[in-house]
């Protein structure tokens, strides 16, 4: 293993656990505080904008139980880039909403987070510190081409992604 695979793999797990537990964190002021608070707030926040009452409610019902998915799926670090994905997607609906209530410093502050996610999702593929399947590895030099190991020892390139034995 290279040093900056060595390197990528330490970059991932700490960004994995820094998000983790901002989400984590999150998500426990809104459960001690209790939901139906979460849901008052939202609902005033966003009464005076063009969003529909029933789905704010819906993402204030929701928001603590995603931020604690979030938090936990990237401590377990299970399908890495699909639950980096999924805390994009999460991140997009709060700045979306940040957005909309015209709270724009907290909308740019979650720009931000949407960056450490992109970074996320890149040096996810060399994250070994995960819950099951290992991630394909990439290839020493940094170049990102996953190969394949064949019977007869050979190393070939995979349009899949996925490190296979035949």
């Amino acid at each position: 293993m290279s040093n900056a695979n060595f390197n990528f793999q330490l970059i991932s797990l700490l960004t994995r656990l820094a998000i983790a537990t901002l989400f984590g964190a999150a998500a426990v002021n809104k459960f001690v505080g209790g939901i139906p608070g979460v849901v008052a707030y939202f609902q005033k926040t966003f009464e005076s904008t063009w969003l529909p009452g029933w789905l704010v409610t819906l993402q204030a019902y929701q928001i603590a139980f995603l931020e604690t998915l979030v938090a936990l799926w990237l401590v377990a670090g299970y399908r890495l880039q699909f639950g980096w994905f999924f805390t994009g997607l999460v991140l997009v609906s709060l700045v979306f909403g940040n957005q909309v209530a015209m709270n724009f410093p907290a909308a740019s502050g979650g720009i931000v987070y949407i960056i450490v996610v992109c970074i996320g999702i890149y040096v996810s593929r060399f994250d070994r510190f995960v819950l099951g399947p290992k991630p394909s590895a990439a290839s020493a030099d940094g170049s990102g081409i996953i190969t394949q190991r064949l019977k007869d020892g050979q190393v070939q390139p995979t349009s899949s992604g996925r490190e296979r034995g035949r």
